[in-house]
């Protein structure tokens, strides 16, 4: 998730997520809050089913309001649960998770219930670390997009089982949003480097220093990597 400038555009960051996620018999919703995911993935016909779980009685409630003001209680579950705990083998094919940071997002699929097919995740921080850390489990980056809301972009990516290869900018940036490109990427590339540039003043050994000589090589700004934006 980077601030970013210059971008105007209407909040599309469930609606990117529930894309992402496609179509299927059970969508689990990881962190659900409100329930606004599971609820849509049923209610626009994409699931057959889906499972809400929060750790919080607070978030759960309000789940259960959305769910019931939809009368999909027969269709959607909300299960009280720490990560996937709650979710027995071959019970889901599509699992979701955003609104956490990127190593919360890894400790919980340190174990992801057989028979899930689809792994849809959009990280508020560490980013890099989540693409990596998935790639080293087995799992490719099956298609990317970036989601808006409030001045924000978040990366949200699709993952399916089997071998990937990601690069030093593939992992920072993203091979697919890398490929697609776009005006929304530019928006997302210019904050990442601006970012970069803060932590590399300080740690000018740091792999955030490699990473940015790299990115904005690409993005066509050599030599002027280190500098300090106006």
């Amino acid at each position: 998730m980077l601030r970013t400038q210059g971008v105007d555009q209407p909040t599309d960051r469930l609606a990117v997520l529930l894309d992402l996620a496609g179509s299927g018999h059970c969508l689990v919703d990881v962190g659900t809050d409100h329930a606004r995911l599971p609820r849509d993935a049923v209610r626009q016909g994409r699931f057959q089913r889906a499972i809400g779980i929060d750790r919080r009685p607070s978030a759960l409630a309000r789940g259960r309001d959305t769910v019931a003001r939809a009368r999909l209680r027969d269709r959607v579950a909300l299960h009280l649960a720490e990560g996937l705990a709650s979710v027995r083998p071959h019970q889901a094919d599509v699992v979701a998770l955003a609104g956490m940071g990127g190593p919360t997002i890894c400790e919980i699929l340190e174990s992801v219930p057989s028979g899930v097919t689809r792994l849809v995740v959009q990280p508020n921080s560490r980013v890099s670390e989540v693409r990596q850390v998935l790639a080293g489990r087995g799992w490719r980056i099956d298609d990317e997009r970036l989601g808006y809301q409030r001045g924000r972009l978040f990366p949200t990516m699709a993952w399916v089982p089997g071998p990937g290869h990601l690069t030093l900018l593939d992992a920072w940036l993203g091979p697919v949003l890398r490929r697609r490109g776009g005006p929304r990427f530019a928006a997302y590339r210019a904050a990442l480097i601006a970012h970069l540039r803060t932590v590399a003043a300080h740690e000018p050994q740091s792999e955030a220093a490699r990473v940015l000589d790299a990115v904005a090589r690409e993005a066509g700004f050599e030599g002027e990597s280190r500098s300090t934006s106006s």
